[in-house]
């Protein structure tokens, strides 16, 4: 994947990139906090065992969410998971909408590939609660992305190609969806 694909879904130091360690169950390996996704290295990653409460040294601030995602997703795949975690402009634009807790692409590609996303609210107060709804919602939405409100989305795949896809596909689609509606288009 080239650079330019990386940017239009994560920019710069915002987001970050998780999976299940391929050769050793019940370990994580995530991008560190505030790394730049373009010119990552070894120093860029850490790795954690899954559910010890404790997240790595340097580890992301999504670390637990990345956990949580990752297992819901294993299950479905019997075993690998990774996830994306974007701050992608038009999945944020869209998910502003207050009144708006599922999103419905409007296009072809992202009607047949995504169906439907339910957006979450970010919980400050209660993780647990938080962490509760990004599992509910990705089953509900068909294991492909959750929108926490304001804040990007989560985009899964049992491999990183299957979860930048989603995560190109959903960017796409909030695009269509928004200037269908920036234009008056029936929705």
């Amino acid at each position: 994947m080239c650079s330019s694909d990386l940017d239009h879904l994560v920019r710069g130091n915002l987001g970050g990139l998780a999976m299940l360690h391929p050769g050793q169950p019940g370990v994580m390996v995530a991008t560190k906090h505030m790394v730049m996704l373009a010119s990552m290295d070894e120093r860029s990653i850490c790795i954690g065992h899954m559910g010890s409460g404790m997240a790595p040294r340097g580890a992301t601030l999504d670390w637990r969410s990345f956990e949580v995602v990752l297992a819901t997703v294993s299950m479905v795949t019997g075993g690998p998971a990774a996830a994306i975690r974007m701050h992608s402009p038009y999945t944020t634009a869209a998910s502003c909408e207050k009144d708006l807790v599922l999103v419905q692409p409007i296009d072809a590609i992202g009607k047949q590939n995504l169906g439907k996303i339910i957006i979450v609210e970010p919980d400050d107060g209660d993780q647990d609660e938080y962490l509760r709804q990004l599992v509910e919602a990705l089953q509900q939405g068909g294991m492909r992305a959750v929108v926490v409100r304001g804040h990007g989305a989560f985009a899964v795949g049992a491999d990183f190609n299957q979860a930048w896809a989603n995560a190109a596909m959903l960017e796409q689609s909030m695009q269509i969806y928004l200037l269908a509606r920036q234009a008056n288009l029936r929705i």
